[in-house]
C-alpha cells in the first residue's frame, strides 16, 4: 500500500479510538494523530534504506524485520521513548506514545498484507510473505474512502462516531474487493 493510504489509515484510525476526555499531561489528539500518521505512513517503510546497499537488498528486505509482529513490541517500546523524548524532553509519556505506535505499525503491516506483495509478519523468524492479494498497492477507492471518511470525521469534532463509521466501511469495501477476487479466481478456474 502506498503511503499516503497508509497516513490516511492512521489518522483515521487515531481518530476512531481518541480518548473522550484527555489526562492532564498526555497527549493531545493533535498529538495522537501525528504520531499516528508518522507510525503508520513512515515508520515501518524506513526500511528503504537498504537501496543504499543494493536494489536487490530493498527487494528482499522490504517488508521485513520493520513490518513484523515479532518485532512490534520493541519497534513500540523505542519509538514512543524517543517521540516522547523529541516531542516532550522527557520520557513520562512513552507508554501512551508506545501505544500509538504499536497500533499504528501494526495497522502497516495490515495494510501491506491486503496487497499482492504481501509482507514478512513473522520477520526475522520466517521470511515467509503473508498475503490476501485483494487491494493493489496503490487504490484510488481506497484512498478516497479515507480521504472522505477522515474529513467527515474532523468535522464533528470530538465525536469518534464518524470516524469508527468510516473505519467499519473501509472494512466492508476490503471485503467486497476480497469478495471479487474469489469471483474471479473462480471464473479463472472455470475458464
Amino acid at each position: 500500500m502506498d503511503n499516503l493510504t497508509h497516513a490516511l489509515s492512521g489518522a483515521l484510525l487515531a481518530k476512531a479510538v481518541a480518548p473522550k476526555q484527555i489526562k492532564p499531561g498526555s497527549p493531545s489528539h493533535a498529538q495522537r494523530m501525528l504520531a499516528s500518521v508518522v507510525a503508520t505512513g513512515v515508520v515501518p517503510d524506513l526500511d528503504f534504506v537498504v537501496t543504499w546497499i543494493s536494489p536487490l537488498s530493498y527487494l528482499f528486505h522490504h517488508r521485513g524485520v520493520t513490518h513484523s509482529l515479532v518485532m512490534l513490541p520493541l519497534w513500540s517500546v523505542l519509538l514512543g521513548a524517543l517521540w516522547s523524548w523529541l516531542h516532550t524532553r522527557n520520557l513520562r509519556l512513552w507508554r501512551d506514545y508506545a501505544g500509538i505506535f504499536a497500533m499504528g505499525i501494526a495497522l502497516h503491516i495490515a495494510g501491506d498484507v491486503i496487497t499482492s506483495y504481501g509482507t514478512q509478519v513473522f520477520a526475522p523468524l520466517s521470511s515467509v510473505r503473508y498475503t490476501l492479494s485483494t487491494t493493489f498497492i496503490i487504490d484510488l477507492w481506497l484512498m478516497g474512502l479515507l480521504a472522505l471518511g477522515l474529513a467527515i470525521a474532523m468535522r464533528f469534532g470530538r465525536s469518534r462516531l464518524p470516524a469508527v463509521i468510516a473505519c467499519m466501511a473501509v472494512v466492508c469495501y476490503i471485503g467486497f474487493q476480497s469478495m471479487l477476487r474469489e469471483r474471479a479466481l473462480e471464473f479463472g478456474t472455470a475458464y
